[in-house]
């Protein structure tokens, strides 16, 4: 009977968080509201010149990156997919700038590809309720394999999910990443404990998966942490602390070396020119420059005729 009876719960508390996801998101998911913190837009001109009747203030005033970036980034990669074109470049954004190659926007990763997919802006609000029930489905697996009850087991999936931070950070994409926790503990866990094949397989894909979520940041705290946990069952568990320490050294190379190729590129890349006229200004070598720019006398020219004989036997 307990048996049958646990066979039927499984489902059942999986429909439940279904349930919880598909109510918190209802407003956005049915209800025609759009997530987005786009009101945003309000704050500053052109647009605060004009704002919609009754608007008092944003609906969340510190939500200003999905406005100024996330958003019309996906945009300009899903006008350029359309096209047939892959989304290489961000041409509205100053003088342009990387859009595949960015970290933030997470082109690679699955979730996003929703956006282009589906209507945009109802697009986001799936995205959203997505990374909720991801969250809530793997925290509910982890601590069941910990021997939770269903019952505990749910309301812990609902903590980590709908917990402060998840909901504060639910359009950025460091949520893209910290999703995967769960996945990449119990897949350790099924590794450490039973050397399973499944429990691999599920630890190299979440790990993947964080590393394409848009925030390395957070996916160095994820190997860390995974690391920590490898290492923790292997000192509850003696005849599998050499596994557990392999596991955990395996992690610690891998975000070593995503760090040191992330900030390689960061420092070996196409602005090193510009880099390197910084460190000119900052020794003084174009001050005949500044000093021609800044004209104390405020009646010009910009660039007056001394500094200009001065500029000259510099070049020379």
């Amino acid at each position: 009977m307990s048996r049958r009876l646990g066979k039927q719960t499984g489902p059942l508390a999986g429909a439940v968080l279904v349930a919880c996801v598909l109510a918190i998101m209802s407003a956005t998911l049915f209800g025609g509201k759009v997530f987005s913190s786009g009101d945003n837009l309000f704050l500053w001109p052109p647009f605060s010149a004009h704002p919609p009747g009754g608007w008092v203030q944003p609906s969340n005033f510190l939500l200003t990156d999905p406005v100024q970036g996330f958003i019309p980034n996906m945009l300009q990669a899903r006008a350029d997919l359309s096209h047939g074109v892959l989304p290489l470049w961000q041409p509205d954004a100053g003088a342009g700038r990387p859009l595949f190659a960015s970290q933030v926007d997470a082109l690679l990763f699955p979730l996003t590809w929703l956006a282009f997919l589906l209507p945009f802006w109802t697009s986001l609000a799936w995205i959203a309720a997505a990374k909720l029930l991801l969250a809530a489905l793997g925290t509910y697996l982890f601590v069941r394999d910990l021997g939770l009850r269903r019952g505990p087991s749910v309301l812990a999936a609902l903590a980590f999910a709908c917990g402060m931070f998840f909901v504060v950070w639910l359009e950025h994409p460091q949520t893209n990443v910290w999703l995967c926790l769960p996945w990449m503990l119990l897949g350790t866990r099924r590794i450490c404990w039973h050397g399973s094949l499944l429990g691999t397989a599920l630890l190299g894909a979440a790990t993947g998966l964080a590393w394409q979520g848009g925030h390395p940041e957070s996916a160095a705290f994820l190997m860390a942490a995974t690391a920590a946990y490898a290492d923790t069952l292997g000192r509850e568990h003696p005849e599998r602390r050499v596994e557990a320490q392999e596991l955990a050294e395996l992690f610690c190379r891998q975000a070593k070396l995503r760090a040191e190729s992330l900030f390689e590129e960061l420092w070996n890349n196409e602005d090193d020119a510009g880099r390197e006229a910084a460190a000119k200004l900052l020794d003084g070598r174009y001050r005949w420059l500044e000093e021609g720019i800044i004209d104390p006398s405020g009646e010009g020219p910009m660039i007056p005729e001394e500094v200009k004989e001065s500029a000259a036997g510099v070049s020379s």
